[in-house]
């Protein structure tokens, strides 16, 4: 995983309809001040996922990152990205790219993420048994 660059530019594309991640979002606006974090409502934006290579279920199921070289950064590395922009989450960021931490985690963030959108009845019947 590729440390952020200070001057990176990143626009985090986030799931507006779902009241988890908007408090996550508005947790990270709070502590991340950078001018170069731009924050994207993907609620309604098929056409503009689709521009940029992404289908919008996937969008759903983890957080994406598009950077200034429109590289698409997602799942755990998009939250290590972003993390890596903020003082607080910072060591939380190093901490995660653990070997022995990194699988663990990923694999408890994507359960995490189908149960939420199963239980919300947002999970399209195809990702229910991944």
């Amino acid at each position: 995983m590729k440390h952020s660059n200070k001057n990176e530019e990143l626009w985090v594309l986030y799931d507006g309809l779902c009241p988890i991640c908007l408090r996550q979002m508005a947790q990270f606006k709070r502590v991340c001040k950078d001018p170069a974090i731009h924050w994207f409502d993907i609620t309604g934006q098929e056409d503009w996922l689709h521009q940029h290579n992404i289908q919008p279920i996937d969008a759903m199921l983890e957080l994406h990152l598009i950077n200034q070289d429109r590289q698409v950064i997602k799942g755990l590395d998009a939250f290590i990205r972003l993390w890596s922009h903020t003082t607080l989450f910072k060591p939380l960021a190093w901490l995660l790219q653990l070997p022995i931490i990194y699988p663990a985690v990923q694999r408890y963030y994507h359960g995490a993420t189908r149960r939420r959108l199963r239980k919300q009845g947002r999970l399209p019947k195809q990702h229910c048994d991944k």
